[in-house]
């Protein structure tokens, strides 16, 4: 009997040595397998990686395309092989990686985000390698602006590292290795990756959060977050859960538990039904984006 294989594609971008393989092998919590590719729909060669697991007599496989070399394309060559990809993959999302210490130019991420903003695909924006530079504010505050620029009617909402753009887009930090530097005696364990994925699936719709949880199905130290913090909803109203928080030593409101992660109660509500081995969950749909294009800008930062 052949077995259905449930596929899930990702677009990946950045320069090199930005730490994205890090990143996907973190987020999936496996080795993922590199080769090249070649799509009809694109003349650009592209970087695959891959990952497959079965589970509950379902195969599925999550596929990370990489764009090599965008960084030196045209407008119109990212534009073109963007909106191709993205016809041809169906993408889930976007992930761009930028690290203190490499090269970012600022026009070519804004046309990746326009261009996927245009195609209903959520960005996220991710400043990897947080520690190995004093920059990642910096890159922070880049991402930032640039998806204000395209969503000018959203209102961001900022959750401890990462900044949020509604079901459009969000910004982060991450450290998704061990972090050492024994020469001023610093020591960062791995940190935000599962802020992030957490992120990315409560700005997903419906079915593409779901879709991301079975991408994510094999980290288990995700999973263990997530069933503790569902456990412990379990004898508690979402209202009284929700209206429950404590005061910062300087006087300022903080939300416990999902809060952290900026859920709102009507979330909470559908993602407390999750189950990791089935991978389902009730929740409500989000309304779908309205982005808006933006200018050109040709801007190319170096982040030391």
């Amino acid at each position: 009997m052949n077995q259905e294989r449930m596929d899930a594609n990702i677009l990946l971008c950045g320069a090199a040595r930005v730490g994205k393989t890090s990143l996907i092998n973190a987020i999936c919590q496996q080795q993922l397998v590199k080769s090249s590719a070649a799509l009809d729909c694109c003349t650009r060669k592209l970087k695959k990686y891959q990952v497959e697991y079965t589970e509950h007599g379902h195969s599925h496989r999550t596929i990370f395309w990489d764009l090599p070399g965008v960084e030196s394309w045209n407008e119109t060559d990212v534009r073109d092989q963007v909106t191709k990809l993205i016809m041809a993959t169906k993408p889930l999302c976007m992930i761009y990686c930028a690290s203190p210490g490499s090269f970012a130019k600022l026009g070519h991420v804004k046309w990746l985000v326009s261009e996927c903003a245009g195609h209903n695909i959520f960005c996220a924006l991710v400043c990897t390698n947080m520690w190995a530079g004093k920059t990642r504010q910096v890159i922070l505050i880049e991402f930032r602006d640039i998806l204000q620029k395209i969503h000018q009617d959203v209102q961001p909402l900022k959750v401890n590292n990462a900044i949020y753009f509604d079901r459009f887009g969000l910004c982060t930090m991450v450290n998704s290795e061990t972090y050492v530097d024994d020469d001023i005696g610093i020591r960062k364990d791995p940190s935000g990756i599962n802020e992030l994925i957490f992120g990315i699936a409560k700005s997903l719709d419906l079915e593409r959060r779901s879709t991301w949880f079975q991408v994510v199905a094999q980290n288990q130290s995700f999973s263990s977050q997530m069933t503790v913090e569902f456990s412990d909803l379990s004898n508690v109203s979402v209202e009284t859960e929700m209206t429950k928080n404590t005061t910062k030593s300087d006087g300022q409101r903080c939300d416990t538990k999902f809060s952290d992660f900026g859920m709102e109660s009507s979330e909470i509500s559908g993602l407390s039904t999750w189950d990791f081995n089935t991978s389902q969950f009730s929740s409500s749909s989000p309304s779908s984006a309205d982005p808006q294009t933006i200018a050109n800008n040709k801007t190319q930062v170096a982040y030391s």
